[in-house]
């Protein structure tokens, strides 16, 4: 069974599911639009960051104790070129 917030999400995603008539330019725009719609969680901050002439970004989690957390997750999606 599926949450309530987890069936917006697949609706929105269907509904934004590319046409030939769209151009990809629109369709990025759309989907950054429903990222937006996503907040991040409390107390995470985000940094743009670039590596080695590579963008990306950084979420940080605070800590009960304010100190830095001990561990990374590098996680590099596999977008697939589609948006």
């Amino acid at each position: 069974m599926s949450s309530p917030d987890l069936e917006n999400i697949v609706a929105l995603l269907e509904a934004s599911r590319p046409t030939p008539d769209i151009p990809v330019e629109d369709f990025r725009r759309l989907y950054d639009q429903m990222g937006a719609m996503l907040p991040t969680a409390a107390g995470v901050t985000i940094d743009v960051t670039e590596v080695s002439g590579v963008p990306g970004v950084r979420f940080t989690p605070s800590t009960p104790s304010g100190e830095a957390p001990g561990r990374t997750i590098l996680y590099l999606h596999g977008g697939g070129y589609s948006i």
